[in-house]
């Protein structure tokens, strides 16, 4: 396991985020063990599409020893990471990393027709540095679309209400959310349901839009494409907000 030493050719194959904090001298992460589940199970898909060797027990101490890493380091946004190249051993790293500025809201933009060329829509990693630069050259978080219907953001899942009844995309070419999963289950226990359908983004910006990942939680959606978004439930946003900071787990507590 490497922090900070690369290798020529390196690619990023495979990245897991979440933001840590500390509660009363503990470190925490919401939803810690599903993104240990995702990166598990990316690791594993990279490895077999790269015909690359996946170890049991170097991975399981690979995991081990990051975990002991982050609850040291504190509060932060630390980055598990597989990487690769050609003719390379792939090889497990930490990035551990200070929290970065956080917010409440969040403006929008569509890319219409022109999306990327992306490597596994559905595995976060490779994708990132695609992501970042198309973010830096709009000025705001691009919206990803599969045949016109809205997939999610470069760095977040999109949930969008309309009245009382709520949405996720239905695509299955996005990244698997941690957070999405998380309200899908809050929205469960709070007799309401969070639909998978399809929406354009001309027909997103009639609706309240919510951008969820693990670094931020939950922000509104401000502006879709320089368009005010519908002002959200203050009542029903606070409720998720509050189910959602009961979802944070021990770092130390994590079994896998």
């Amino acid at each position: 396991m490497s922090e900070a030493v690369g290798r020529p050719n390196d690619e990023l194959y495979v990245a897991d985020s979440f933001r840590v904090c500390v509660s009363r001298g503990t470190a925490e992460a919401r939803g810690l063990s599903r993104h240990i589940a995702r990166f598990t199970t990316s690791v594993r898909s990279a490895c077999t599409d790269l015909n690359m060797p996946f170890r049991e027990a170097d991975f399981e101490h690979f995991l081990r020893d990051s975990l002991t890493q982050i609850e040291k380091y504190g509060e932060g946004n630390p980055r598990l990471e597989l990487w690769g190249g050609v003719n390379q051993t792939p090889e497990l790293r930490l990035s551990l990393r200070p929290l970065p500025e956080l917010s409440e809201s969040i403006e929008l933009r569509s890319i219409g027709t022109d999306d990327p060329v992306l490597w596994h829509p559905e595995r976060k990693g490779r994708n990132i540095g695609v992501f970042s630069a198309l973010n830096r050259e709009l000025g705001a978080e691009a919206i990803l679309t599969n045949a016109d219907a809205v997939a999610e953001g470069t760095t977040t899942a999109l949930i969008w209400w309309i009245g009382s009844d709520g949405f996720i995309s239905a695509s299955t070419r996005r990244v698997a959310s941690v957070t999405e999963a998380l309200i899908c289950e809050i929205a469960e226990n709070r007799s309401e349901q969070l639909t998978p359908t399809h929406i354009t983004a001309d027909a997103l910006v009639e609706c309240e839009v919510w951008a969820v990942n693990a670094l931020h939680g939950l922000r509104t959606a401000t502006m879709l494409d320089g368009r005010p978004l519908a002002a959200p439930d203050p009542l029903r946003l606070a409720g998720y907000r509050a189910a959602l900071d009961r979802t944070w787990e021990k770092v130390a507590g994590i079994v896998f």
